[in-house]
This record gives C-alpha cells, structure tokens and sequence, in this order.
C-alpha cells in the first residue's frame, strides 16, 4: 500500500468513526431532550444509513416494542457504518414532533431539536481542544 493509500484509508477511518460518534451522541441528545407523555416521541428517533427512516408498524401503545427497534436501530449505525454507504440520518416520524419542537409541551423550549445537534458537535469540539 502506497503512502497516500495510506493517508486515504486512515482519514477515511477517522471520518467513518467521527460520523458515528456524532450520530449518536445527537441521538441519545434528542432522546433525552424530548418532552415525554407516554414515550411514544422519545422512542422514534432513530438512525437510518443511507436513507430517512420508515415509520415504524408499531402503535402508541407498544412503546417497549418501538425502543427495541431504536436500540437495533443504534445498533447498527454502531456496528456496521461506513463512509462508502452513505448519509446517516437520524429521524422521528411522530406527527406532532414538530409541534413539540415548537414549543408545544411545557417540559422542554422550543428549539430542543436544534439544541440537540449543537451539542453533540459542540462536545465533540470540546474534546478534541
């Protein structure tokens, strides 16, 4: 392997685990930041490689089930992310997470969302300094 092979791999490395970490640490920020009634919302967001994820078959009601699905979710983006499969995204298909984000609840301001991914990037800065 040439020298700049090398340099290609390693920085690809780098970025591969940087885009992980990030992905994650926004995650568990928006679980954790999102106002909570029955759970339903904090329990749909998740990762998805490659594509926004699907709404998940499950009802309001089978909240346990749908965090499973999250963790796998997590999981995955975890285990098996690489650059060459492209965006990861991490999405909530609740209807009314904009609502929320908007304000709605008394638990959490508005904005939580945005505040969520500036942390993890700003934790991020804060560690490499």
């Amino acid at each position: 392997m040439s020298q700049i092979d090398q340099i290609i791999s390693d920085v690809t490395g780098i970025a591969t685990e940087k885009t992980k970490e990030i992905t994650l640490d926004v995650t568990a920020n928006l679980v954790e930041s999102t106002p909570a009634d029955t759970g339903w919302a904090r329990a749909n967001w998740v990762p998805a490689i490659g594509a926004k994820s699907t709404p998940s078959s499950y009802s309001r009601k089978d909240v346990a089930s749908q965090d499973a699905d999250q963790q796998g979710r997590i999981l995955n983006v975890a285990s098996n992310y690489t650059l060459d499969k492209g965006i990861v995204y991490v999405s909530n298909n609740v209807k009314y997470i904009r609502k929320l984000n908007n304000g709605y609840s008394k638990q959490e301001p508005a904005g939580f969302v945005k505040r969520a991914v500036v942390k993890a990037s700003t934790e991020d800065q804060i560690v490499r300094n």
